[in-house]
């Protein structure tokens, strides 16, 4: 996500960029990798001064901030106008991923307040997203490799965050063999809604290194990924042979 913001502090007016303002930057940044969603800020050098300026944000002409933006091509976009209003700081925003836009406020009684709110109003957005799109198409049981499990601690950290994200409906043990797990993941949607859900947050990284296929993994399982699903109330079942998604898990 990129991220444009102004702030109007009295008579102080300033953008926050990539090398500017770091103490608001850091607490954009802060907050955003809590909500596991990466962020990025504009350079604000010489060819973003040409296009955008601080009237543009305070003004709602969004025309010259997305022309900028597609230098940076980031997959969202947020411009965001916050400004001391008395004892208050309030904060106007807004969203775009895609054809999806939101707009929303925030309010606080401090900077730092009123940006972190910001960023969580955005990401609250982008899962209310991405939700939705895991809703739709005719469901799929989706397996995924993932390196680096060192141990049943890895492996349960990771089950938990697979079956915590929308549009999950069940994860499956199919084989642990450390460092290396296989899973099956049966989702409300497709594929893709589960890529771009594992996309928004840093727990999972797409593992590059070619491995061995996968094939048909047979019911029963090994021992250990028995009774991980014992634990989960999930037999584990035979799964079509398919190329599946690789992953590497991160520490």
């Amino acid at each position: 996500m990129l991220a444009w913001v102004a702030v109007l502090d009295g008579g102080r007016r300033y953008l926050i960029g990539e090398q500017s303002h770091e103490p608001e930057r850091e607490v954009l940044r802060d907050e955003a990798r809590r909500r596991g969603v990466p962020l990025m800020f504009p350079l604000l050098d010489l060819q973003d001064q040409r296009q955008v300026r601080i009237a543009d944000l305070v003004g709602g002409f969004e025309e010259p901030i997305d022309a900028a933006s597609q230098r940076y091509a980031s997959d969202a976009v947020l411009i965001g106008t916050v400004r001391r209003a008395g004892a208050a700081w309030l904060g106007r925003w807004r969203l775009r991923e895609g054809d999806e836009t939101a707009r929303f406020e925030s309010t606080a009684d401090t900077l730092e307040g009123v940006l972190r709110q910001g960023i969580d109003g955005a990401a609250s957005w982008l899962a209310s997203w991405h939700a939705r799109t895991a809703f739709v198409g005719s469901g799929e049981g989706v397996l995924l490799q993932v390196q680096g499990v060192a141990g049943l601690a890895d492996f349960v950290r990771l089950r938990d965050y697979l079956a915590g994200l929308d549009g999950v409906e069940a994860v499956v043990p199919q084989r642990i063999a450390p460092p290396r797990a296989v899973l099956e993941v049966r989702l409300r949607g497709t594929a893709r809604d589960l890529e771009r859900m594992i996309s928004l947050g840093q727990v999972l990284a797409p593992e590059d290194t070619p491995g061995d296929a996968l094939s048909v993994i047979p019911s029963a399982g090994n021992g250990a990924a028995a009774a991980v699903g014992a634990e989960a109330g999930q037999a584990p079942r035979p799964v079509a042979a398919a190329p599946g998604l690789r992953y590497r898990l991160l520490h």
